[in-house]
């Protein structure tokens, strides 16, 4: 009996194993077949963890495969380790709850290529209760634990250490911090190196680490319970704060992924003036001044120019701008500048501020006959964006792109991908191109600046006139900064900005995609060896749509809100691709002249202000508070002048039926 059932057992266990023998075939022909991953997540099977959805929106960003395993202990480990050694897979990210569930040595070895390189592993969520064992394990012993909970307070901020290949720009920045609870990481630091550590008025300490563990590099990240707080105000407030909170994340895989994540193919930037036309001077803006300071501190600068001015130029300041285009350049600001001409539908009909696009254009074109200078086909709005319509009109004229202290539509709500605050521009409204822009006539946080460079946004500062009260050199100190960030920052006019925006990122195969976002596109290819890119950009099909490509139709396929092809580029050539929409646009038919004896009341008042008013501070002051509540102090300026107009009135009457000897006499 006792034989019989060792038999039994035996052949019990014998079934057993060829059971898990053959579920392991299994899978790992599956996972040949189906785990084909840039990044693999490893987390528990309860529902996704704040540490998951931070993955989510970095892998999103820079246009990463993420396949995610739910773990419960090792016997299902296998497949996630399968994974993570395909050569596609680029990182592996674990959550601090599921490290006891993984065979360490089992992933460390998949991780490793035939190059002798492993790909670099996260660990995130780390806490409080996180086995110190399992952080000795898999750090190498470098980190063994994790003391809390820590407070982060709005005194907080977080401390960026200067390792370059992680860090890149933001190296020595301090980002602003939510406020929550964090536990500090317990480091030796003979073997881990601290990457962020979160800073307070009495000490530092690591919050996100990067230790070698044999040929792996291994990253640790302490988790964050944020306090519940109101959004932020801004939409720069915005992208900070949402970049601090995923700032580990982004950094990890920017440097995991290199070529194989959506990058830019340079780093852009921008000063735009204002208000201002060819004259010179223009109140504080003299053109000769500033163009020896933008060849000094390297910089371009950007005449946002109202098209009412379109004959008034100067030849000298024409001579200027045409001896110095790479320097200098041009743009649409509005129409007339009728205040916000370009406001609430409720108060400006969409019919109107059509005709006012238009009036614009044909005025731009006559514009550059006069000059012979050429203009971007950007529009800047006055005042505020306007609404989503109006940007959607911008697109049937073919206009590039519009550039503003916002880019969200003043009848739009702010959009809800997690990924929005992380760029400086959106195609989410009409499938236009609309760019956020930097006021410098307040201060920046570099914190700010450094984060639009690390995520490589293009960055677009602007001015009015009065901003160079101070000295016509007041920009060159942030010119300096953003170069110091980013040398070799290309700056460059708007349309040449729009003409470069896409990100690229490399194939499998060796060649590339391309995510274009303007429909006006000069893809470079920057290589050293020939490629095809292949291109992709989201579309509406609101209107009729034609493909150019170095100013010959060309093919493309519609995939659903998107149109796609292949260009074949050659090793360091470039190719111009344009999306032209049909409109039947007649500019010679438009009216171009100025009729309106308030629009020109307005637009002499505004030379007035911008030449003489804004010479002295008090004037500034004026203006600043004027501009802040223009529409408060025009319903005050327009009583004021209508009370003196009536007392007037008043006195001139009673004056008159007044007897007076002289005038008497005079009648007789």
């Amino acid at each position: 009996m006792r034989l019989w059932l060792l038999r039994t057992a035996n052949v019990k266990q014998a079934l057993a194993w060829l059971r898990k023998f053959l579920v392991a075939c299994c899978v790992t022909a599956c996972c040949q077949v189906c785990y084909s991953a840039d990044v693999v997540l490893l987390e528990k099977g309860d529902g996704p963890s704040l540490s998951s959805q931070r993955a989510a929106v970095a892998a999103g960003f820079y246009g990463l495969r993420t396949t995610v395993f739910h773990l419960k202990d090792r016997s299902d480990d296998l497949p996630a380790i399968k994974a993570a050694e395909q050569n596609s897979t680029v990182a592996v990210i674990i959550t601090a709850d599921v490290l006891h569930a993984i065979n360490s040595a089992h992933l460390l070895s998949a991780i490793r290529r035939e190059n002798g390189h492993s790909i670099p592993i996260l660990i995130d969520g780390i806490t409080t209760e996180t086995g110190a064992e399992d952080l000795r394990q898999w750090s190498g012993g470098a980190v063994s634990g994790c003391q809390g909970p820590v407070s982060i307070t709005e005194q907080s901020v977080y401390r960026i250490s200067t390792i370059q290949e992680v860090t890149r720009q933001l190296s020595g920045q301090k980002l602003s911090a939510r406020t929550g609870q964090t536990c500090a990481l317990i480091v030796d630091g003979s073997r881990a190196e601290s990457v962020i550590d979160l800073s307070s008025v009495t000490d530092e300490k690591p919050v996100f680490v990067k230790a070698d563990v044999g040929a792996a590099r291994v990253f640790l990240s302490s988790d964050v319970a944020l306090a519940h707080v109101e959004p932020p105000p801004s939409a720069l407030d915005e992208s900070l704060y949402e970049f601090s909170e995923v700032a580990p994340a982004m950094m990890f895989l920017r440097y995991a992924a290199g070529d194989r994540a959506w990058h830019a193919n340079g780093h852009y930037a921008n000063l735009t003036v204002d208000d201002a036309w060819l004259r010179e001077p223009y109140g504080y803006l003299q053109y000769s001044d500033l163009l020896q300071e933008m060849r000094r501190h390297n910089f371009h600068t950007t005449i946002a120019f109202i098209p009412w001015n379109y004959d008034r130029s100067e030849p000298d300041v024409i001579s200027l701008f045409r001896a110095n285009s790479d320097r200098l350049s041009i743009c649409i600001h509005g129409n007339n500048h009728d205040h916000q001409e370009f406001g609430p539908l409720a108060s400006r009909p969409l019919d109107a501020q059509v005709n006012n696009i238009r009036q614009a254009l044909a005025r731009m074109e006559q514009f550059r006959k006069l000059t012979g200078l050429p203009y971007d086909r950007v529009m800047v709005f006055p005042h505020s964006i306007g609404s989503e319509a109006v940007i959607g009109a911008l697109k049937g004229f073919n206009f590039l792109a519009t550039a503003n202290s916002r880019n969200i539509p003043l009848d739009s709500h702010v959009a809800l991908d997690p990924q929005f605050g992380l760029r400086s521009w959106t195609l989410a409204f009409r499938n236009f191109l609309s760019f956020r822009r930097y006021s410098a006539e307040i201060p920046i946080a570099m914190s700010e600046v450094a984060v639009d460079v690390f995520l490589e946004n293009p960055l677009l500062f602007y001015v009015h006139p009065a901003y160079f009260a101070e000295g016509i050199g007041r920009f060159d100190t942030m010119a300096d900064t953003v170069n110091q960030l980013q040398p070799g920052t290309l700056w460059r006019g708007i349309a040449d900005i729009s003409d470069h925006l896409y990100l690229e990122k490399m194939r499998d195969d060796g060649n590339f995609d391309i995510q274009a976002f303007s429909s006006s596109l000069r893809i470079n290819n920057v290589h050293r060896k020939d490629a095809l890119f292949y291109v992709e950009k989201d579309e509406d099909f609101h209107f009729p749509l034609e493909l150019l490509v170095d100013g010959l139709p060309y093919n493309y396929t519609r995939i659903g809100a998107r149109i796609a092809f292949t260009l074949p580029v050659g090793a360091g050539m470039s190719r111009q691709v344009t999306c032209r929409y049909q409109n039947g646009l007649d500019l010679k038919s438009v009216n171009i002249s100025k009729s309106s004896l308030r629009v020109a009341v307005l637009r002499h008042l505004s030379d007035f202000r911008d030449d003489v008013v804004s010479r002295s501070r008090i004037g500034r002051t004026f203006i600043r508070v004027y501009t802040d509540h223009e529409e408060q102090a025009n319903a005050g300026i327009a009583t004021v002048l209508m009370v003196l107009f009536f007392t007037l009135l008043v006195i001139g009457w009673r004056t008159w039926r007044t007897p007076h000897p002289n005038r008497e006499q005079r009648l007789e």
